[in-house]
């Protein structure tokens, strides 16, 4: 295997853009990973969440979510996705389990993503992100989810394609 050139082209302290011969990529350096949580409650519902994103303008969907190791380098997957579940929705799992790891964008970025599945969620605090994040969270009954997804888009949201993957993880793993 040929090593190949890595150059950074431009750094900023959350990203980097990154050149792998003609290839450019962004590389995130504070952090180990992304940790995406599809969380369910015990009503059988999806957690969801909006928030403000500036490559949209606009509110996006998605599933609760966070950096793993921005806050410390040596945390765990499973830490950040009980932390960020926390953080952005209020609710914490008494079963969280990883899936697998994915790519997020491989034509984008180097970042990895590691799904997790959470049940037996309980609501034990406020929830809404951190540092200003505004986090808005919607509880969704499953067998509504496709109808509030095409009204969410209605009202001009944008959402995000991990939440049809999680419904698709739902139906053949959970």
């Amino acid at each position: 295997m040929t090593v190949k050139k890595l150059e950074t082209l431009c750094k900023h302290p959350y990203l980097h853009m990154m050149q792998r011969d003609n290839w450019a990529f962004v590389h995130r350096p504070n952090s180990n990973g992304a940790a995406i949580i599809v969380a369910l409650t015990p009503d059988n519902e999806i957690i969801l969440v909006e928030q403000y994103r500036s490559s949209f303008d606009k509110n996006v969907i998605e599933l609760p979510a966070g950096l793993i190791g921005d806050q410390d380098k040596y945390e765990k997957p499973i830490e950040a996705a009980q932390r960020e579940l926390l953080e952005e929705t209020g609710y914490k799992a008494l079963d969280m389990k990883e899936l697998f790891p994915s790519s997020v964008s491989s034509g984008l970025a180097d970042e990895i993503m590691i799904i997790f599945l959470a049940r037996k969620t309980i609501k034990i605090d406020e929830g809404g992100g951190v540092d200003g994040e505004n986090i808005k969270v919607h509880i969704v009954k499953l067998d509504q989810v496709h109808n509030k997804l095409q009204d969410f888009i209605k009202k001009g949201l944008v959402i995000d394609l991990k939440i049809y993957a999680a419904l698709w993880l739902i139906d053949n793993l959970a």
